[in-house]
């Protein structure tokens, strides 16, 4: 972020993250491998992280004024765990809870999947939706 600025380093963020959250959804039509999928997409969209992790100072130091800065640092660093914390919760709307004896179901193998398909699906629309403005309108500096 010091040498190339905050677009550049957001940018590739943004696209490790989607490049990942579409590759997670290989584990769809990989039965056996499905497992491999997801760490290869988690893998890419984690790469991202690493150009990122230090914005919310850098970009509260360039777009806000001394008073504001402290709460711009402070929304900026609690996104991570905010988007932990989601990712954590979410899925138990989306996804139902299996006992242990259904298992041995081919057919609730197929029903889980299923859902875990949708859910990874509907997820990596939502990182691709967010992806988009990020492109669009992120900038290094205010314009005024």
């Amino acid at each position: 972020m010091d040498k190339y600025g905050i677009a550049i380093p957001t940018y590739i963020a943004a696209v490790s993250h989607a490049v990942g959250a579409w590759v997670w959804i290989g584990m769809i039509s990989a039965e056996e491998k499905g497992f491999a999928w997801i760490m290869m997409g988690q893998a890419i969209a984690s790469i991202g992280c690493a150009f990122i992790i230090s914005g919310p100072s850098k970009v509260s130091t360039i777009w806000f004024g001394d008073n504001e800065r402290a709460i711009a640092t402070t929304i900026g660093a609690l996104s991570v765990p905010i988007g932990s914390i989601l990712g954590f919760v979410l899925p138990m709307f989306f996804i139902r809870e299996y006992q242990d004896n259904e298992w041995t179901d081919p057919a609730t193998k197929i029903e889980a999947i299923k859902e875990i398909g949708n859910y990874i699906i509907g997820q990596s629309i939502v990182v691709c939706l967010f992806c988009i403005p990020i492109i669009i309108f992120v900038k290094n500096r205010p314009e005024h």
